[in-house]
């Protein structure tokens, strides 16, 4: 499949970008055509419509606004350059390149023409013309970051984050000759966080598995065009000075609050956002949530991402236990008790920060798979002696950030591996979910989904517990990471198909954090039998 990238010629490309023209150059089933360069034209009615002083302002305003995220880029949010272009594999200057600054010549439109192009990405903020789109097969796919109309691109998330919406929606969108109108290709939702540097890094870096994922079904013909599906799009303008103020002002306001708060942490041992764990009896789709207790913490110390084990007539708990000294993550168990846990003892407590120990059975063996991301691979461990001894069994996804790993046997013994994958440093940990087909827990052999990324929505697509099920069905729980919080809330989805070419899965329940006074969030389910166990974390403890 040929490609063809858009390009305003007089901006650098970024690492998002870079980022996408490695994958192409690097896949034998695309090829970079060519580059076609633009200028971006500013909006013209509106400056002639405004006023002298308007103009002024909102010049101001871009100023300060720019001013504000370079602030935040070089100390608090810095984004890490991944993709260089003496890393991309591939020389920009050997690709064909043509200039269409304000309009194709003949020749030009001829040669362009006679490059066959499938597909062209506009990564300009210019609208092309129809002889432009008409150049490519598959006609043009472009980016509508935060499906906002007139905002250009160095505000992109700003009202978002100013009015602290609970996410933000990335649509790629698409024109091809023939349609009156643009229509929407895919959609991603990201989370929202109080500051603008890092949400917008964060959405853009994020958007890069949007387009690489639907690039790929285009070239499989795994996907089917709905040109009747459109955009949602909403007309916001350039901010003006009085709302970019009071972004400024709300940015070092929470900046305060969040020193205030390390400064309690240190001086009176202060714990925010602390996470804690509730047990219950009966199935938790029906439970009183209401009526559920938390279990009593060590001092210094939260716990998180439980999971049930059935041993030798008792209840195990392995969890995620967080020293505050060391905020380093441990895998740790206990035995449940009339809604205590007790004999805790450490099962892992490794250099590195572990979580999600999912542990399940199959056949005579135990195994322990947990999430240990800044290792860069999946592991499983099995038991040699419960609880406390494990030995390597197998590993996988080397060199890859790897998070909460989940293990499904479905009805016709089908063994499913549900991953979430960090992208790139830059992009989130709490979007993307995977699927493989596996032959056995040696992972020897994994075949990936044909939609994978199955899903790109932070709101739904990191795993929150092991799958369950019941007479009703089988259900995946999810995070729902929104209103800029990890772990806000935790969804209950209702997994409806599932196979190596299709995946549905349908919500059915949000769990928030109002079950139990003080509480911020909660992220995590696991049922089994008719037992159950949650985690939330408090707003401060």
């Amino acid at each position: 499949m040929k490609i063809g990238i858009v390009k305003n010629k007089f901006e650098s490309f970024t690492n998002s970008e870079l980022r996408i023209l490695k994958e192409i150059h690097a896949n034998t089933n695309y090829e970079l055509a060519t580059f076609l360069y633009v200028s971006a034209a500013e909006n013209s009615d509106q400056n002639q419509q405004s006023s002298f002083l308007h103009r002024a302002k909102t010049k101001l305003a871009k100023w300060f606004l720019q001013k504000q995220i370079r602030i935040e880029q070089n100390y608090f949010f810095k984004p890490v350059a991944t993709v260089t272009e003496h890393t991309l594999g591939f020389k920009l200057k050997d690709i064909q390149q043509v200039d269409i600054l304000d309009s194709a010549h003949a020749d030009d439109l001829f040669f362009l023409n006679s490059l066959g192009i499938d597909l062209l990405f506009n990564f300009s903020a210019v609208k092309l013309h129809d002889e432009i789109v008409s150049l490519s097969k598959n006609g043009v796919w472009t980016f509508d970051y935060s499906n906002a109309q007139n905002c250009p691109k160095y505000c992109t998330t700003f009202w978002e984050v100013l009015h602290k919406a609970p996410m933000i929606g990335v649509s790629l969108v698409g024109e091809k000759m023939g349609q009156k109108e643009s229509y929407l290709v895919d959609e991603a939702i990201f989370n929202r966080y109080w500051s603008l540097a890092n949400t917008k890094n964060t959405v853009i870096e994020g958007s890069v598995s949007l387009l690489l994922k639907n690039v790929r079904l285009l070239q499989e013909n795994l996907v089917a065009t709905n040109f009747s599906q459109k955009p949602t799009a909403v007309k916001v303008k350039e901010p003006a000075l009085v709302p970019v103020l009071k972004y400024i002002f709300s940015f070092y306001g929470t900046l305060l609050k969040k020193s205030k708060e390390r400064i309690q942490t240190k001086v009176h041992g202060t714990r925010f956002h602390c996470w804690t764990l509730f047990t219950g009896h009966g199935s938790f789709l029906t439970a009183d949530v209401n009526a559920l207790k938390p279990v009593i913490l060590p001092k210094g110390e939260q716990w998180a991402d439980p999971f049930l084990f059935e041993y030798g007539k008792q209840t195990y708990v392995f969890f995620e236990a967080i020293p505050n000294s060391t905020k380093r993550g441990k895998i740790s168990c206990g035995i449940v008790e009339n809604n205590e846990i007790t004999h805790v003892v450490d099962v892992f407590d490794f250099p590195y920060h572990m979580s999600y120990p999912s542990i399940f059975q199959e056949g005579d063996d135990i195994f322990l798979m947990p999430e240990s991301s800044e290792n860069k691979k999946l592991v499983i461990y099995k038991c040699r002696d419960f609880p406390k001894k494990w030995e390597l069994y197998a590993n996988a996804f080397e060199g890859e950030v790897i998070y909460d790993a989940t293990y499904y046997t479905d009805i016709d013994q089908n063994k499913w591996l549900f991953i979430n994958k960090q992208a790139d440093v830059n992009a989130p940990m709490e979007t993307e979910l995977f699927i493989y087909r596996i032959d056995s827990l040696k992972l020897n052999h994994m075949e990936p989904h044909a939609q994978n990324p199955v899903i790109i929505n932070a709101a739904m697509g990191r795993n929150g517990g092991a799958i369950f099920c019941d007479s009703t069905g089988v259900y995946r729980p999810s995070q729902v990471n929104v209103d800029g919080v990890y772990g806000r809330a935790l969804s209950i989805n209702k997994i409806e198909k599932l196979t190596i070419n299709e995946y549905e899965e349908r919500q059915i329940k949000i769990i928030k954090p109002d079950f139990y006074p003080g509480l911020l969030a909660t992220h995590h389910l696991h049922q089994t039998g008719d037992k159950f166990v949650i985690d939330a974390a408090y707003i401060k403890l």
